[in-house]
């Protein structure tokens, strides 16, 4: 029995710590370079672990995959729907991070890309229990837009972390509950969907994506998220902390938000456990809690 089917990416994560992120065509200096765990599917994957639901996670890695798959394994994640493709490499982020915190991230897609809509499908019509199908944007279109038909008719809840912001199918947006994006990736998509965007932000702004989605959430960093559903709203506030790395807050929000709608919360309840999960995030470097211990 599982909880949520993660279809997501599984990638490996190149940190630079840098004084200051570059501007174009400036040259900066490193002082450190780590090696970690990450992806986004695969870090709100150990995320919906760490916050209490079981979890199992669709994804392609490469051939130098398997100590990916063995941590997401020992995290609690039912692995074997993960496959590996030995003619492809393993999906890889470079991930710069400042003295305060924030970032800047380039991602390889590499096998996530090898990711097939047939999978998809069989995946979560295999899988036995499931309430949530959530995926991200750094998996194919056609594996993402294979999830929403997929979750729609098993009766699943269908999350979408439009993280980046890709362009999907209207019909794909139109079953997310929620669709979940930060303020720059909630313009963009308001953006492509045609939803005016003209002095829009925060509230005004969910509630123009909510006219498309079934609901939506904008986080909002330090400003903690902002929600909208069925002509209904609200907003959780997060405590300020100091900031180590922002790397994989979103993905800590996400999973610990899935995770209680999973145990029937409504999604101003679930809201609230994503921004204390991503505020607890945001104090420790790297992308997953565990590897930071």
């Amino acid at each position: 029995m599982t909880d949520v089917v993660v279809v997501g990416s599984v990638n490996y994560d190149l940190g630079l710590r840098v004084q200051r992120l570059p501007w174009a065509g400036e040259t900066v200096l490193s002082s450190s370079l780590t090696r970690r765990s990450g992806g986004k599917g695969a870090n709100q994957a150990v995320a919906v672990r760490e916050a209490g639901a079981s979890c199992a996670m669709v994804g392609v890695v490469g051939a130098d995959g398997a100590a990916l798959v063995g941590q997401l394994e020992e995290a609690g994640v039912d692995v074997t729907r993960i496959r590996s493709d030995p003619g492809a490499t393993t999906g890889t982020a470079v991930i710069m991070i400042d003295d305060d915190g924030q970032n800047s991230i380039i991602v390889s897609s590499g096998a996530n890309d090898a990711l097939t809509a047939a999978e998809v499908r069989a995946a979560i019509a295999g899988t036995r229990g499931a309430r949530v199908v959530l995926t991200q944007g750094e998996s194919p279109v056609a594996a993402i837009a294979a999830a929403a038909e997929a979750a729609e008719a098993a009766s699943l809840r269908f999350v979408l972390n439009l993280a980046p912001a890709i362009d999907v199918p209207r019909h794909v947006v139109a079953v997310a509950d929620p669709l979940v994006v930060n303020e720059l990736e909630a313009e963009e998509t308001a953006l492509a969907l045609g939803v005016g965007t003209d002095d829009l932000s925060g509230p005004d702004l969910a509630e123009a994506l909510a006219e498309v989605a079934r609901s939506v959430v904008i986080t909002l960093g330090a400003g903690g998220a902002v929600w909208a559903a069925r002509g209904e709203g609200g907003r959780a506030h997060a405590q300020r902390v100091e900031v180590i790395d922002t790397t994989g807050a979103g993905d800590a929000f996400v999973g610990a938000m899935v995770a209680r709608l999973t145990r029937g919360g409504d999604l101003a309840a679930a809201v609230d456990s994503g921004v204390s999960a991503g505020t607890r995030a945001v104090q420790y470097a790297g992308a997953r809690a565990a590897e930071a211990r």
